[in-house]
């Protein structure tokens, strides 16, 4: 990936809180800024904020998705 978009990609990962460490040291292997977290209480602000939304096909995560304006 080229530096310029790498210096502007944001990442927000769930996980769980057992991956945690492992899947934080894999973006800083890869040199991306990620936020990584067990649970996110904002979903709705934080699909709005991104322009790419990759996610489970699960009816929750599909009617936030939806909820959201965002194009799927």
């Amino acid at each position: 990936m080229p530096a310029a978009l790498k210096d502007r990609l944001r990442v927000t990962h769930q996980v769980r809180q057992e991956q945690i460490k492992e899947v934080e040291q894999c973006y800083r292997n890869a040199s991306v800024k990620a936020e990584i977290m067990p649970f996110i209480t904002d979903m709705p602000r934080r699909m709005q904020a991104a322009h790419l939304v990759i996610g489970r096909a699960g009816a929750s995560s599909v009617a936030e998705l939806a909820a959201s304006g965002r194009p799927a």
